[in-house]
This record gives C-alpha cells, structure tokens and sequence, in this order.
C-alpha cells in the first residue's frame, strides 16, 4: 500500500514561527499595498527598521516555513501565511521566491553594548560594521536620544569619511 505524501509531512503549526507571527501582521496587514505598495517594499521595510536579530530571526523562520510548505497545495501555502497573520495572499511561487532573496541578501547589523566600550573600540567596531553596511545607531546627547545611520561615505583609502547623525 502506498503512503499519501500529503500527510508524511507534519502539520503546519503557526506556534512555530513566532518571528513570523511578529513580523507579517505588522508589516503584510490589510494596508500593506497603500503603505507600502508591494510584499517585496514591506519586507524591505522591515529590513531597514529591524535589529540585526530580529531580521536573522524572521530569515529563519521563512527559511523553515518554506521548507515545510514546498510542494503542498497553493491554497494551503495561502493559507499558513494567514494563519501567521499576513493579509498578503501571493498569487504565484515567482512571489514567494522574490522574498527569498531579499531575506537572504539582508545584511542584519552586528550588535554590540557600546556602553561598556571605550570610545575609540566602540567607534572602531562601528567603522568596521559600516565598511560592510550603514549601521544604525542610537546615541544620547545632553540626556536626549538621537538615532540615525552611520555610513561610509567612500571606501577609506588614507582618511576614513563618514557620517554621523546631526
């Protein structure tokens, strides 16, 4: 007698994606298209607000999703991402695909408790992070938060340029 493949894989458990359960409905919810126009630009968004352990968080929970869902039914892929509280509903794999290779070209910034830092480690480990990618960065100035982006501004060759937030 010959197994049904559609049940030796385990059952889809949106328990076990609870980055993805953090980050769809936030960014794929009913306005996602108004706000951001597209799945692709709401996971771009994501990128550019997240810390660099939530983006390795959610890239392994889509990673797994993925892998639990390949070959099942459309509808059923349609499915498990509203259970995980996407309102997106992807028409195609060309979709899914897309996003697979956003996650994987994110570059999640490295963390690092610059307070216990001297100051000139704590710059050089910003420096170095920000040759690879901007770094996003919160300071606080006179008791006031300031938050911004430090960015190379030029591959350093004898002076290091860069930018810090005003």
């Amino acid at each position: 007698m010959k197994r049904d493949p559609s049940h030796s894989q385990s059952p889809f458990d949106p328990a076990d994606y609870s980055a993805l359960r953090e980050m769809l409905p936030a960014y794929l919810h009913q306005d996602f298209a108004d706000e951001y126009g597209s799945a692709d630009k709401a996971f771009q968004g994501f990128l550019q607000e997240a810390s660099g352990d939530e983006i390795l968080q959610v890239r392994e929970d889509w990673q797994r999703f993925r892998k639990a869902l390949k070959g099942r039914p459309w509808s059923e892929i349609q499915a498990a991402l509203g259970r995980l509280g996407s309102a997106w509903t992807p028409q195609s794999e060309t979709e899914l695909r897309r996003l697979d290779e956003i996650l994987a070209r994110a570059q999640p910034c490295a963390v690092a408790n610059l307070r216990r830092m001297p100051s000139s480690s704590a710059a050089s480990f910003l420096i170095q992070q920000a040759m690879c990618s901007p770094v996003k960065i919160c300071l606080r100035r006179h008791g006031e938060t300031v938050g911004g982006v430090l960015q190379i501004v030029r591959p350093p060759q004898h002076a290091l340029e860069y930018r810090l937030p005003s």
